[in-house]
Parts: C-alpha cells; sequence; structure tokens
C-alpha cells in the first residue's frame, strides 16, 4: 500500500493598519496570509473600519485550503479627543463683543470653545485675531470775528460744535470745535453842521455817508458809519453909494467902508454879509 500524503502548510496571518487613535478617530486594520478571515467583530473581509470609544483588541483567523491560522491579534490605542481648531478674523472701531466678551484692544490669543463642534465630534476651540482700530477725536480751540467756517459749515455764534465723519479705517472720528466768536459794535452817527466836520482826524466840508474801519479791543474790524450833513451859509455882499448915511441891518453909517454883518441862518450857520458902503460927499452951494 502507497500512501500519498500532502501536508498543507497552515497560514500565518499578521494584520497592518494604525492601532494608536484619538477619541473619534477611526482606522482601518488589514490582515493578510491567508485566503479568508474571520474577524472578532464578525467581518469576513480582509480589511475592517473600526472606531472603538476605548482602547479595544481585536484578533482575525484565517483560512487557506481548509487550514485555519491561529488568531492575530491587534490592540488599537485609542488616546483623548484632539478638539477641532478654527480662527475668526475681525476688524472693529473702539470694542468689539464676542461670546460676551467686550475687547477694547487687538488680540490673537482670545479663545471661545464649542462642544462637539469638531466635525470629528470632539469640541472645537475657535480663535478670535482681533484688530481694534481707535479713531483720533481732535478738539480745535478758535478765537475769530463775526463767523467762521468749519467743515463746510459756518458759525456766527460762541459755542462747541462736533463734527463726525469716517476716518482712514471706516471708524466714526468726531471732532470738536470750541468756537469763540466777537461781534465788533458798529456804530452810527448822525451829525449836522456848518462849513465842515472833524471825524476821526478826517476833515469832510461835503455832506455824506463817511466810514471808518479800526480794530476793536478783539482785534476785530468795527466800522463806524457817520452820516453828515454839511450847511454852507450863503454869505452875501451889497454895494452902496448914498450923500447921506445909511442904515443896514439897524445900524447907520455915515462913514465910507466894508462893513460885516453875522447871523444866523435857516439852518443856524453863521452867516456873515459884507456891506461896501461909499458916501459921496457934495460941497454946499
Amino acid at each position: 500500500v502507497t500512501l500519498h500524503l500532502t501536508i498543507k502548510p497552515i497560514p500565518v496571518v499578521t494584520i497592518s493598519g494604525n492601532n494608536d487613535i484619538h477619541l473619534y478617530e477611526s482606522t482601518t486594520l488589514t490582515a493578510s496570509g491567508a485566503n479568508s478571515y474571520v474577524w472578532s467583530t464578525g467581518n469576513h473581509t480582509s480589511a475592517i473600519t473600526v472606531s472603538p470609544a476605548t482602547t479595544t483588541t481585536y484578533s482575525v483567523t484565517g483560512t487557506t485550503d481548509g487550514c485555519v491560522s491561529a488568531p492575530a491579534s491587534v490592540t488599537v490605542n485609542v488616546g483623548p479627543c484632539v478638539p477641532g481648531q478654527g480662527v475668526e478674523t475681525v476688524t472693529a472701531c473702539e470694542s468689539y463683543t464676542w461670546h460676551g466678551h467686550t475687547y477694547t484692544a487687538s488680540t490673537s490669543t482670545a479663545t471661545h470653545t464649542i462642544p462637539g463642534g469638531a466635525a470629528t465630534g470632539c469640541d472645537s476651540i475657535v480663535t478670535l485675531h482681533l484688530t481694534i482700530h481707535n479713531p483720533t477725536h481732535t478738539a480745535t480751540s478758535i478765537t475769530e470775528c463775526e463767523s467762521y467756517t468749519w467743515n463746510g459749515t459756518t458759525y456766527r455764534s460762541s459755542g462747541h460744535y462736533t463734527y463726525a465723519h469716517p476716518d482712514t479705517h471706516g471708524c466714526i472720528q468726531v471732532d470738536t470745535l470750541h468756537l469763540t466768536l466777537h461781534h465788533p459794535v458798529h456804530t452810527a452817527v448822525t451829525v449836522t453842521e456848518c462849513n465842515r466836520y472833524t471825524w476821526h482826524g478826517t476833515t469832510y466840508s461835503t455832506s455824506g455817508d463817511y466810514y471808518y474801519d479800526h480794530n476793536d479791543n478783539h482785534g476785530c474790524t468795527q466800522v463806524d458809519t457817520l452820516h453828515l450833513t454839511i450847511h454852507h451859509p450863503q454869505h452875501s455882499s451889497t454895494s452902496v453909494n448914498s450923500c447921506g448915511s445909511y442904515i443896514w441891518n439897524g445900524t447907520t453909517y455915515s462913514t465910507s467902508g466894508v462893513y460885516t454883518y453875522a447871523h444866523s441862518d435857516a439852518n443856524g450857520c453863521t452867516q456873515v454879509d459884507t456891506l461896501h458902503f461909499r458916501r459921496d460927499i457934495h460941497p454946499s452951494l
């Protein structure tokens, strides 16, 4: 009797794959060395994907030509959950409130945790990259005469005024004007005079409206006005020849000569009339 004996080798199964993961992560374990496999999870594929919550050992046996391997095992170590990381970039003016906290200065260290916010199910940690722009609020003190124009607006009264406008960062800058206005007193004088009138060093002999500009005690230009009426009296002249005496304006003249008579005219001005008197003396017959 001849015995034909074939000894089939028992397959040796090995497992490859990452066996160090973090919570909520998964890993693929691949068995090799046999034709078919049975995993401790019940799977009958060469590769399985697992996502254990704690450190877990997985085993597999392989079969080739009816021969079954010894179990191969691998321990998947589960480390703590790795939180997700995110960045929120913000630019704001003067202050910014983020998740209940108000920031008045730029920062890149503020964080906020979102429980279970990562795609893996772990917490998500968001870092705030915040840039704060602080506008420069200027204040200007001005003393001026009568009016002052500031940023397109003309002011005619003393007071405190503000002007709000965007700065180069788009933030609202509020400028303040402390304004003092002096209003010079412009006087007007009406004068009626005879012949001429001297006002602020200038002599006028004609009726009219005249102006005098000068600085008041605040350095503002004060314009005074003179409404002037000048009356010019009519000075008459009379020539008389007489053989005897002559009565003129209540006075009797008996000697040739030039005589004057001063009196007030209808405007109250002194009118001086002149008499050229000549007495003709004839010899007695």
